[in-house]
C-alpha cells in the first residue's frame, strides 16, 4: 500500500529557464496505469491477428492447470506455479516449432486461487491443441479433465473473449495474495511470441521516445552555455550560478 502511493519527486529547469517540480509515480505491476497499458497491449495483440488474416476457425483459447492441494497456501501456489513453469517451458518449444503465435497469461483461480494458464494461440489446428494439453499433462502429471481448450467462432471477438479470461489479471480489483506470489517468485503475468510483440511495437512506436516523459509531462533537455541558473528556492543553499 504504501508503494502505491509512492512518488519520484523530480526538480529542475525546464528549456526555458523555469524552475519546475512534479510528483512522479512509481511504477509497478499492480499500478492502474501500468495494468491498463498492459491490457491495451493484449489489445493490440486482437489487431494484429485480424491483420495478419487468421480464420477464426485457427485461433484456440487453452486452459492449462496443474494438480493442487484444495486449501491455498502460500507453499502450495509457489508449487504450482513451479509446474506450471516448467510446463510451460516444455509446451513452448512445441508452439514454436509448429510456427505458431500465441499470447498467454497466468493468473489465480476463481474459487481456489490456484495459478494457472489462459493461451491464445493463433495458427493451430484442433489436432494441434489436443496434442499440445497431451504433451502438458505428460510433462506436469496433470489430469486431462483439468485442461480445456475451445475455437473462436467469429474473429471480431477475439478481444471480447480476451478480456472475459484475462481480466483477473489486467482490469480487476488488487488480489494481495496473489500480488505477493508474483513479487516473491518474479513472476511475469503475461506474455506472447516475438513475432506479433514486434509487430506490436513497430506498429504503435512512440515517436517521443527519448525526450523523457513523466508522465503527462513531455519534456526535452538541452545545454544552455549562455545564462547561469538557481536551484529552486527550497533547495537553495546559497546564492551561486
Amino acid at each position: 500500500m504504501e508503494r502505491l502511493n509512492a512518488a519520484v519527486q523530480v526538480r529542475g529547469i525546464d528549456c526555458f529557464g523555469e524552475h519546475f517540480s512534479a510528483g512522479i509515480p512509481c511504477n509497478y505491476r499492480w499500478s492502474p496505469h501500468i495494468r491498463r497499458r498492459n491490457l491495451a497491449v493484449i489489445y493490440s495483440f486482437c489487431e494484429i491477428c485480424s491483420e495478419l488474416g487468421y480464420d477464426a476457425s485457427t485461433v484456440s483459447f487453452l486452459t492449462l492447470t496443474v494438480r493442487h492441494p484444495t486449501k491455498l497456501t502460500y507453499g502450495a501456489a509457489s508449487a504450482a506455479l513451479q509446474e506450471l513453469r516448467r510446463g510451460w517451458k516444455r509446451v513452448t518449444r512445441e508452439i514454436r516449432r509448429a510456427g505458431v503465435e500465441y499470447l498467454a497469461v497466468i493468473e489465480p483461480g476463481e474459487t481456489g486461487g490456484y495459478p494457472h494458464y489462459h493461451v491464445v494461440l493463433l495458427g493451430a489446428s484442433e489436432a494441434f491443441c489436443e496434442a499440445l494439453i497431451g504433451s502438458w499433462c505428460k510433462t506436469v502429471d496433470a489430469l486431462p479433465v483439468g485442461q480445456d481448450y475451445s475455437v473462436v467462432r467469429d474473429i471480431r471477438q477475439t478481444g471480447a473473449y480476451i478480456a472475459k479470461y484475462l481480466s483477473k489479471t489486467l482490469d480487476s480489483d488488487l488480489d494481495w495474495k496473489w500480488l505477493e506470489l508474483c513479487y516473491r517468485e518474479r513472476l511475469r503475468t503475461w506474455s506472447m511470441s516475438r513475432r506479433i510483440r514486434s509487430k506490436i511495437a513497430a506498429k504503435y512506436r512512440n515517436p517521443l521516445s527519448g525526450l523523457c516523459i513523466l508522465g503527462e509531462a513531455q519534456m526535452s533537455w538541452v545545454e544552455n552555455t549562455t545564462c547561469h541558473l538557481r536551484p529552486p528556492d527550497s533547495v537553495r543553499t546559497g546564492e551561486g550560478g
